[in-house]
């Protein structure tokens, strides 16, 4: 990851993988990290993505120069939600396209915060959507479908049995699972797609 712009997941996960890229990458000069979503909430919640890539991977990087990451929603969390991904916006589109995303797949087929009941939202203009759910007290922001179609590798990282069951249907080739986000990305994307399970999800 010596220099470049990354697609980087947030939840529980990736650990594995912050842990292992700050154990074995060993350059970081010119590198950014852009945040697949995030939700608008404190850094030290346990549901900000930052707090945790920073607590998973930043601060346990040992090189003086570590990689830049996006988006900053600490900042903007007395801002209206029209003007947080505004600012957003402005801020990352200096740093697309990105070479390569990491990204995390729910249970429901969701991607970043693309979720099912989003579908409406998932092809925009502007690298980053606002997202919020009627079942939760939070509010959130999600890269868009059009920047991760466009995005030329895409790697899906999926864990844990509960995942069984939306792995066998992204591999179903049979499936018209159009609903689901993840085969939305997949169907419209330009790029390689390699999808990266643990044993427990393969099985």
């Amino acid at each position: 990851m010596n220099g470049g712009t990354f697609v980087v997941p947030g939840g529980i996960t990736p650990h594995l993988f912050y842990q292992y890229l700050a154990q074995n990458v060993k350059v970081w000069s010119d590198t950014t990290l852009i945040l697949s979503d995030e939700r608008l909430v404190d850094e030290n919640s346990a549901k900000s993505n930052m707090g945790m890539i920073k607590k998973q991977l930043i601060n346990q990087i040992v090189a003086n120069t570590k990689p830049n990451l996006l988006p900053i929603v600490n900042d903007y969390t007395q801002m209206e939600a029209k003007q947080i991904v505004e600012k957003i916006n402005d801020l990352v589109k200096a740093f697309l396209p990105p070479q390569a995303a990491f990204l995390g797949v729910g249970r429901d087929g969701h991607i970043a915060s693309l979720f099912p009941d989003s579908k409406n939202n998932l092809i925009v203009e502007d690298p980053f959507i606002f997202v919020e759910r009627i079942s939760e007290s939070f509010q959130r922001v999600s890269l868009s479908a059009t920047i991760l179609t466009q995005t030329p590798h895409l790697f899906f990282l999926v864990s844990g049995k509960e995942k069984q069951q939306i792995v066998n249907r992204i591999l179903n080739v049979s499936s018209n699972d159009t609903e689901l986000p993840v085969q939305f990305i997949i169907n419209n994307s330009v790029g390689d797609i390699i999808l990266l399970c643990d044993q427990q999800a393969a099985a």
